[in-house]
């Protein structure tokens, strides 16, 4: 047991080590700004660091603007007469954008007093708190495997270590943005899930289902697509524990323990929206004030204007685009994409990935029943891959055409747990080891190579 515990621990700290090392080195070869919206997630941290709270709408930067993404020209407001000509002048099509205050700010709050107490903001300690949120959730999908397989530690680590090396996962935990503490929740689910399936419902596995859900609620919203795998999960769970203790007091108690810590941290936002501005989501308040905005502009500029989260229906896309190009975009860039989501890796590794994920995934299903597919990791694998990508199919066909593939990756962790134990079950004991080993050299070998080929 002590021997177990020592190996968790000491497993735990080599490998959160590892990836965040290798989560700085992929910072260093981005250059700020060079990734989807950093400036835009920057301003919010910034901002944190500087007065110990989050902006307001209305404060400067934190409101609803128009940008050219040629020239990166912007406009704030429709009065500025010198603005608008700018961008009527330029050639390109011009961007109706919003502030990020309307998403859960829990990771911009986190991460400005991450960096507040450093002494301010820098691009590199804000990039540096994702890093760490990437290396934390390998290290949770590691905890998570030895729940699962305590006899197969090896193959725990290398799914955690997996988890860490995926090639888009690391540029994702590389610049700055609200995806790497999205990330974290989902493994800390996972982990909490598995261990809740190995013993009692004791007070500090409820305490950890509680942080976990608490997190997941506070994240980046699509993400949001694993409560209703929880909910199944713990319906199917809780019947499993009916012989024991599941229709004691104590069982509900430890329940509602972990939903009291759930509602505390993922709470506040909500209130505080309610507060200002009348809505818990403030959804609404934004819709109203772009409409505002835009109903200010000239006809000829809302002409030029590409009007995201206003799409009217004859500007959503043709259905048809979600079973071939769009879906195809979505899985290259679930694997390797960079930049601006328009840098392929050219390096052969990169092509084959999608083939040794599918072996892991066949090995892993083919003796699998009905019942192991309510529990982790298969609840949260393909199951949660399947909700993530009609998720993004809605975004894409209602707000913003964006086949992109980190919508996806909070998939990761579950389905790295099925492929590492598809490999870890296979007779005998020693062929299995070997393919792990295999496994994690293939990973290892595919995130330099993007890394010294892509990112520079």
């Amino acid at each position: 047991m002590l021997w177990s515990r020592g190996f968790a621990i000491v497993g735990a700290l080599v490998l959160g080590c590892a990836i965040f090392t290798t989560g700085e080195w992929w910072s260093r070869g981005i250059f700020f700004g060079n990734a989807p919206d950093e400036k835009e997630h920057y301003a919010m941290v910034e901002y944190v660091a500087k007065h110990g709270r989050l902006p307001h709408y209305g404060e400067p930067n934190f409101t609803v603007w128009l940008m050219k993404t040629g020239n990166r020209l912007y406009a704030a407001d429709p009065k500025n007469l010198r603005g608008i000509f700018q961008l009527q002048n330029n050639p390109t099509r011009t961007e109706l954008r919003q502030t990020y205050l309307f998403v859960p700010q829990l990771p911009y709050f986190l991460n400005g007093w991450f960096c507040r107490l450093q002494g301010g903001a820098t691009p590199a300690r804000a990039r540096a708190f994702n890093s760490l949120c990437v290396a934390g959730a390998a290290v949770l999908v590691f905890l998570a495997g030895l729940a699962l397989w305590p006899a197969r530690r090896l193959a725990a680590w290398v799914a955690g270590a997996c988890v860490g090396l995926w090639p888009q996962l690391c540029f994702v935990g590389a610049y700055v943005n609200d995806d790497g503490l999205a990330l974290l929740s989902v493994g800390g689910l996972v982990a909490a899930c598995a261990w809740c399936q190995r013993g009692p419902f004791a007070r500090r596995r409820a305490v950890g289902l509680g942080v976990a859900l608490g997190l997941l609620g506070s994240c980046k919203p699509y993400v949001f697509a694993f409560l209703p795998l929880f909910v199944l999960w713990f319906w199917r769970w809780s019947r499993s524990e009916s012989r024991s203790e599941f229709r004691t007091p104590h069982f509900w108690r430890r329940a509602g323990l972990a939903a009291a810590i759930a509602i505390a941290i993922a709470g506040p936002w909500f209130v505080r929206n309610a507060v200002l501005y009348g809505d818990p989501t403030g959804h609404r308040f934004l819709e109203a004030k772009m409409r505002e905005f835009v109903a200010m502009l000239p006809q000829d500029v809302v002409n030029g204007t590409t009007l995201l989260f206003l799409k009217p229906a004859k500007a959503r896309v043709d259905p048809h685009i979600f079973f071939g190009p769009w879906l195809q975009h979505s899985f290259d860039s679930f694997w390797a994409r960079f930049g601006w989501m328009d840098s392929n890796p050219t390096q052969p590794l990169a092509k084959i990935a999608r083939a040794v994920l599918a072996l892991g995934l066949v090995l892993s299903i083919r003796r699998r029943t009905l019942a192991a597919w309510w529990n982790v990791p298969g609840l949260f694998g393909l199951p949660a891959l399947a909700l993530l990508l009609l998720g993004s199919m809605a975004n894409s066909y209602f707000v913003d055409s964006q086949p992109q593939g980190r919508y996806l990756l909070p998939a990761a962790p579950g389905l790295l747990l099925q492929i590492t134990g598809g490999f870890a079950t296979l007779p005998p004991r020693i062929v299995s080891g070997v393919l792990l080993l295999l496994l994690l050299a293939f990973f290892i070998a595919n995130n330099v190579l993007c890394r010294v080929t892509v990112v520079h």
